[in-house]
């Protein structure tokens, strides 16, 4: 989608930071379906331009998901999932 709008025009319009309108233009962060509602309207697009191709089970969402809970432990519970993560591959092989 082209609307030749710098993030931080963007960003300006929807009152959030250029930084934020980055991360989700990546896919780096998720983002609310009211935020989502403010871009689109900015931007002068449906929202259904956004939500068409989502699939909350695609292996990507799944992984960042993870990663995301993952980054935010202390190194011990790190060492834990893993252990656990381990154990629950073997059962189940």
């Amino acid at each position: 989608m082209q609307n030749n709008l710098a993030q931080t025009q963007l960003a300006e319009m929807t009152d959030v930071t250029d930084k934020y309108i980055s991360l989700v233009e990546t896919g780096r962060t998720k983002i609310s379906l009211p935020r989502l509602s403010n871009i689109s309207t900015a931007l002068g697009v449906d929202i259904t331009v956004f939500l068409k191709d989502v699939d909350d089970n695609s292996a990507n969402y799944i992984n960042n998901e993870i990663c995301e809970y993952i980054e935010r432990m202390k190194p011990e519970l790190k060492n834990l999932v893993i252990e656990i993560t381990k154990d629950i591959n073997n059962t189940l092989l």
